[in-house]
């Protein structure tokens, strides 16, 4: 399975394509504009998100609706079209103008921030969500929440559904999995942009039902762990990525921190996050990505100006204060793509039916295995 996308952020628009999934599926586009419109609300975004509509046109993969084998491949429309922003020649500290445009010499140093800013992830979204609907019909859940905005957390109980976050998230302006200190959030929110400042935060992403067997312990660019890290760390502004227990993994000893496997596979801890060697055990996917400040700050940070060799202050360019709900999305998007990935390397079959006989032959031999 293959994806791309391409565009700028003020383009005429951007565009996507998906290749390898199974004939006869069928994608719910009414739950893909359910997506784009959450992906454009949220507390702290910036006024560009009330104008565009990010309305989805699907250009080619299917026919009615379906799947046929194709790859799928569309356009979302930018209505912020040609803002392109006029020359600048002092880089924003944090952004990719400074490192961007001396690689490709480029005399605008807004240009790079064009192909890898957060509107380019509105076409994660959507390749994202077909990606989940997909899984989906296997009984697989994937979520990306926020559970932190600056010094703030709001921290779920570990024990709930995926069905139950979601339906939290989708309710909150922030996405929280969990509203108790709501409130406070939306406060120190306030005090920076009142303070012309911005905040980062942290994200978790989950996924529940995932087969046995996902990804191997053959080659680096083979394991589930390794691309899963590299696919949430290419999500922009995201610095840190753990899964399991992830950094105190280094202060827990070995004998409390394997998970014990018991009669029917069954474990009582999940410190490896779902992957052991490489490969998904069965248990549920944890994964926790850090996002920093977003680079833009009405307060303008020193910086050096390319043009002149003297010192100065960068230039802000309409941004948001946050967009930490909105990377929650784009990193549990760019899970649901990887997972698909592994997914129809272990189960695919040309057609939907025999990929769905697949799954169940492979699992059926597991299960007689540990004896579930």
């Amino acid at each position: 399975m293959k994806f791309l996308t391409a565009g700028e952020s003020h383009g005429p628009g951007l565009t996507a394509i998906l290749d390898g999934l199974p004939s006869n599926f069928t994608i719910n586009e009414t739950e893909i504009k359910k997506v784009m419109k959450l992906r454009r609300t949220g507390y702290g975004r910036g006024r560009r998100m009330t104008f565009e509509d990010d309305e989805v046109i699907i250009t080619g993969g299917l026919i009615r609706g379906k799947t046929y084998g194709a790859p799928i491949s569309f356009f979302i429309r930018n209505k912020d079209s040609g803002n392109f922003q006029e020359k600048m020649t002092i880089p924003r500290p944090g952004h990719s103008d400074f490192s961007g445009s001396l690689k490709y010499e480029l005399d605008n140093l807004s240009y790079p921030a064009e192909c890898q800013g957060g509107r380019k992830t509105a076409a994660t979204v959507v390749l994202g969500e077909i990606s989940r609907q997909f899984l989906s019909v296997f009984n697989i859940e994937i979520l990306g929440y926020v559970y932190a905005i600056g010094t703030e957390s709001s921290i779920p109980e570990k024990t709930t559904s995926i069905r139950l976050l979601r339906e939290t998230a989708e309710a909150s302006p922030l996405r929280l999995a969990c509203r108790t200190n709501e409130r406070n959030i939306i406060k120190l929110i306030d005090q920076a942009a009142k303070q012309g400042d911005t905040l980062g935060g942290k994200i978790q992403i989950v996924a529940e039902n995932l087969p046995i067997g996902l990804g191997a312990f053959s080659q680096w660019d083979r394991r589930l762990d390794s691309r899963l890290a590299a696919g949430v760390m290419s999500v922009p502004g995201i610095k840190a990525v753990s899964i399991g227990a992830g950094f105190k993994s280094s202060e827990i000893p070995g004998s409390k921190f394997q998970d014990s496997i018991f009669a029917g596979g069954i474990r009582t801890s999940n410190n490896s996050g779902g992957i052991e060697g490489g490969i998904s055990n069965g248990e549920r996917l944890e994964m926790t990505a850090a996002m920093k400040p977003i680079p833009s700050l009405k307060k303008g940070l020193p910086s050096l100006d390319l043009s002149s060799g003297k010192e100065g202050k960068a230039a802000y360019i309409r941004s948001d204060v946050i967009a930490v709900p909105a990377a929650a999305m784009t990193c549990e998007a760019m899970t649901a793509i990887i997972l698909l990935e592994f997914f129809i390397e272990r189960f695919g079959k040309d057609t939907l039916e025999d990929t769905k006989i697949n799954f169940d032959t492979i699992n059926n031999k597991i299960k007689e295995r540990i004896k579930a």
